[in-house]
């Protein structure tokens, strides 16, 4: 167990990081580069699994949603896959078809050494993303990363197009940005495609995210 003085140096590095990437200031192709370089040094999942409860939040949701009977067949997409966090612990509970997404070379080469997806792409998420892939998932998960800078609120257009009618999207955040208008940006939009009867929310809980940040993780039924 890890005393008090650890955390306190994983809360100082976590923040530092938090300082240089969750701002709309850097291009994607910066943030890339930063990911890339933090991968390199060989403490990030050290760092996010001292700080970070995303992954754990989102793994633990998403054994909800299906008997472990079918988890084996379950098509997933991690979106900003990282290294593999979240797959590490979808494996351990069953899941086996996974593929990841990152546009972090870098992190992606860290998770092919644990060899945890099917297939790695690197590249952000947009319109031409998987475009022979409409509907093909069962259920797509995101930890973690809808920060400014990183995923904008229209790219929940895509993880509707990508998922299943019936399927699912499994989404964990930290609640409120600093950042003008991020979080509200978000939420605004999920609750449009409420509305344009994309998605119905089926579950909302609050956790802590890392420290003294809230955070909340979403489930969507694509319609």
């Amino acid at each position: 167990m890890f005393n008090t003085t650890t955390f306190c140096i994983y809360d100082k590095e976590y923040n530092n990081h938090e300082t240089h990437l969750f701002n709309t200031q850097l291009s994607s192709g910066q943030v890339a580069d930063y990911y890339d370089r933090w991968a390199e040094n060989g403490r990030y999942d050290e760092e996010i699994k001292n700080t970070l409860k995303a992954p754990e939040i989102t793994v633990k949701t998403t054994i909800t949603l299906y008997d472990p009977s079918v988890r084996p067949n379950i098509e997933i997409l991690d979106i900003g896959a990282g290294t593999g966090l979240v797959a590490e612990m979808l494996r351990k509970s069953g899941f086996q078809k996974i593929d990841a997404l990152d546009p972090s070379k870098g992190m992606l080469e860290k998770a092919k050494e644990k060899n945890l997806y099917r297939n790695y792409v690197c590249e952000l998420l947009t319109k031409e993303t998987f475009k022979n892939a409409n509907g093909l998932y069962d259920c797509i998960v995101c930890s973690g990363s809808f920060c400014p800078g990183h995923i904008p609120a229209e790219a929940l257009h895509e993880f509707i197009r990508l998922t299943k009618k019936g399927g699912h999207v499994v989404i964990a955040m930290r609640d409120e940005w600093e950042a003008p208008g991020y979080s509200d940006s978000i939420k605004t939009f999920m609750r449009q495609l409420i509305d344009d009867g994309k998605w119905v929310k089926t579950h909302e809980e609050q956790y802590n995210h890392y420290f003294d940040k809230a955070g909340v993780v979403y489930v969507f039924q694509v319609v």
